[in-house]
């Protein structure tokens, strides 16, 4: 039986649903595009607005949403159009504080009369309403948030496709008043230890012990593992972990190869807090036998590090499929080519990237494949 027919009826589709009904593009933005709302007080509540533009010829159903922002963001100082210090502000998630009064808001394609906004002239389509609750334990810090624009058109049916060329986010700052004794953001390396998941893989626990008043955002940037009698090894690193002040958390890093062996090592850590590095050097021991087993499953996500079984099963189906229907045998390459590549990711790529990073790339060698044949 020859599947190639079926094959790019089926790719075909695919390729199709992508374009079908994206035939309507327009932008929409804010104005202003960042508001500093300046110093509030804990406990009180704080209403404000922003403008709503687009060159769309048809009414609009927007939808609110809350962000978290850019990391990018806390990374440099802005006293411009906005002030935002980064080493005075607070990773703390704040989306329970901002609540939408209207939401979706509509924005018609008619602009409103003409307005100024930050002393520049305007005609806005929409308008939306944003209510910020600060809490009375909310940390005497700078905080930055964004919120997002969802548009539809009013009355679509179904199969009306919308291919948005511009979104432009709301992004709001301010500072919350109190005292603030000490350092804004700090922290100390208080502990690391080793342990044994498997035969080939180790766990390096980094504790990160916030002495800051503002809550940090913080990830081990780089571990570098000695041997106790010898030189360099290995170097490995964690995903971000959320510290509130006075906290101390547990920042997890993975050694996996079959250069890991048992026996006593050096580790030299980097915790980064965006807004500075913090550093340790402490002596570990990987044990000889497994002293902390990886929680059972293999489903994806499971944990750092964990290879996604489901999708390689669902891989080793389309194997057999292939196989099923005749296909030439580059296919079935292409196919354990992509099993090899989503094992070795999951191990060498760690916390490091999502799995879409990964799996967009193989679609698109699928695809180059497809056409040349």
């Amino acid at each position: 039986m020859d599947g190639k027919p079926i094959l790019r009826g089926v790719i075909g589709a695919l390729i199709a649903c992508l374009f079908v009904g994206s035939t309507y593009a327009f932008s929409i933005g804010t104005s202003p595009g960042v508001l500093d709302i300046g110093e509030v007080d804990p406990g009180r509540t704080y209403d404000f607005e922003f403008y709503l533009l687009t060159n769309s010829d048809r009414d609009l159903i927007v939808s609110l949403g809350y962000k978290s922002p850019q990391l990018d963001l806390f990374r440099k100082n802005h006293t411009d159009v906005y002030r935002f210090i980064p080493k005075e502000s607070s990773n703390a998630e704040i989306s329970s504080w901002v609540k939408f009064p209207q939401n979706p808001t509509v924005v018609t394609s008619t602009p409103g009369p003409l307005i100024y906004v930050g002393g520049q002239p305007i005609r806005p389509n929409g308008k939306a309403l944003v209510s910020l609750a600060v809490p009375e334990d909310a940390e005497p810090c700078y905080y930055i948030g964004t919120i997002d624009i969802s548009p539809r058109i009013v009355g679509a049916g179904a199969g009306t496709g919308v291919g948005t060329i511009g979104i432009t986010r709301f992004t709001f700052v301010f500072k919350v008043r109190g005292e603030v004794t000490g350092s804004y953001r700090d922290g100390i390396v208080v502990d690391m230890e080793g342990e044994r998941e498997a035969d080939d893989k180790a766990r390096i626990d980094v504790l990160y012990k916030n002495t800051g008043v503002c809550t940090e955002l913080v990830y081990v940037d780089r571990l570098s593992i000695f041997k106790d009698v010898g030189g360099y090894v290995t170097t490995t690193k964690s995903g971000p972990t959320r510290v509130e002040p006075g906290e101390t958390k547990v920042l997890s890093t993975y050694w996996v190869g079959k250069d890991m062996k048992p026996g006593n090592y050096r580790a030299q850590a980097t915790v980064n807090y965006f807004t500075g590095y913090t550093y340790g050097e402490k002596p570990i021991v990987i044990p000889e036998i497994i002293t902390r087993p990886p929680p059972p499953g293999g489903v994806l996500l499971a944990g750092p590090c964990g290879i996604p079984t489901d999708i390689i099963l669902i891989l080793a189906a389309v194997l057999l499929i292939i196989y099923w229907l005749d296909f030439d045998r580059k296919w079935l390459l292409l196919v354990l080519a992509t099993i090899v590549i989503i094992v070795v990711g999951s191990i060498l790529m760690c916390n490091m990237l999502p799995w879409w990073a990964i799996l967009l790339p193989v679609f698109f060698v699928f695809l180059y494949f497809y056409w040349k044949s």
